[in-house]
C-alpha cells in the first residue's frame, strides 16, 4: 500500500530555503524536437542549505528553494532507515547546514542528508484518460493531452516495491510504503505527512 510522502509544513518546525550550492541554469535548445532543455548546475557534490522558520529541527525537512526537489532527512531517521532495510534511495549526500541570522540558538542543529530516491511507480494514465502527446524521443519532453490534470490514479502494478519511490511521469512527487510509515511512526520521527493516495498530491495533513 502507499502513501503520498510529504512534509509537515507546521510553523514550528524549520525549514531549508536555499540552495546555496546551485551555481545557475543551463539552457539549450534540443536539436530535435526544438523545446528548450533547462538543467541546473552545482558547485560541489552536496547541497549548502540556508534554515529558516521554526526552531525544532525536523527529522524530514521541507526544502522550499530553486533546483532539484531534495528529499532531506535527518541523521537520526537515515540510521534508522538503514537499520531497518528501508529500500528505495541508492545514495545519500551530507549538507553543508547554515542557520538564518534570526535563529539565536544554534546548539543542537542535526546532520541532515540529502537521499536520492531510486524506488518507482506511476500513474494509471489511462484510468485517468490522460495521455502523453508530442513525445520527444532525445530530450524526454512532452506534453499532456489537458492541461488540467484532475484526479490522480496511481497504477500500483507500476510499483517496484521500494519504500520510497518518485512518480515517474513527476518526479518531484515522492510517495512511500506502509512499511515507512509504519517504521516514521514507532520511532517519532518528526515532520512527516502521509496522505493517502486517494487525495491529490497537494494536499497537506
Amino acid at each position: 500500500m502507499l502513501f503520498w510522502l510529504k512534509n509537515d509544513v507546521g510553523k514550528k518546525y524549520s525549514y531549508a530555503s536555499k540552495d546555496l550550492s546551485l551555481a545557475g541554469y543551463t539552457r539549450s535548445i534540443c536539436p530535435n524536437c526544438g523545446r528548450e532543455v533547462v538543467s541546473p548546475t552545482y558547485i560541489g557534490n552536496a547541497p549548502h542549505l540556508i534554515l529558516e522558520g521554526g526552531r525544532k529541527f525536523p527529522d524530514f525537512l521541507q526544502f522550499c528553494g530553486a533546483g532539484n526537489r531534495l528529499t532531506i532527512v535527518s541523521e537520526n531517521a537515515l540510521n534508522i532507515f538503514e537499520r531497518e532495510s528501508v529500500s528505495g534511495y541508492d545514495e545519500y549526500l551530507n549538507c553543508q547546514i547554515e542557520l538564518a541570522s534570526t535563529f539565536k540558538d544554534v546548539n543542537n542543529v542535526p546532520n541532515y542528508y540529502s537521499l536520492n530516491v531510486s524506488g518507482s511507480v506511476d500513474l494509471d494514465l489511462q484510468a485517468m484518460h490522460l495521455r502523453r502527446k508530442k513525445v520527444c524521443s532525445s530530450c524526454g519532453q512532452f506534453e499532456w493531452s489537458r492541461t488540467r490534470i484532475g484526479v490522480y490514479i496511481v497504477d500500483e502494478k507500476t510499483w517496484d516495491s521500494s519504500d520510497i519511490c518518485f512518480l515517474k511521469s513527476m518526479p518531484g512527487i515522492k510517495l512511500c510504503s506502509s512499511k515507512f510509515v509504519e517504521i516514521v511512526n514507532s520511532n517519532n520521527l518528526a515532520g512527516f505527512s502521509f496522505p493517502p493516495i486517494s487525495l491529490p498530491p497537494t494536499f497537506v495533513k
